[in-house]
């Protein structure tokens, strides 16, 4: 999340803040009481995904395409229904 929202142009301090708040949410705490680890797995790739769509738009090459294809990969191996819905 941190470096998604650093090249979104996001300041350092704010993008530390809102990497943590991602990373300790409810939805986050949720889902590991429940016992469903895929899910937190695939909603932590959610950002990387985010990076790597920008990355491909930004720079057009094959290695951007081939990690957004391997991050999209992860989310679908780790639970499909988080795949299908974002």
């Amino acid at each position: 999340m941190y470096l998604l929202l650093k090249i979104n142009n996001v300041t350092k301090l704010t993008s530390i803040i809102i990497a943590i708040l991602f990373a300790i949410s409810p939805k986050f705490f949720s889902y590991l009481e429940a016992g469903h680890l895929g899910l937190i797995q695939s909603w932590a790739f959610i950002p990387w995904v985010y990076w790597a769509t920008i990355n491909l738009i930004t720079r057009k090459n094959v290695k951007s395409a081939f990690l957004l294809s391997m991050f999209l990969l992860l989310v679908y191996t780790s639970h499909i229904l988080i795949f299908l819905t974002r």
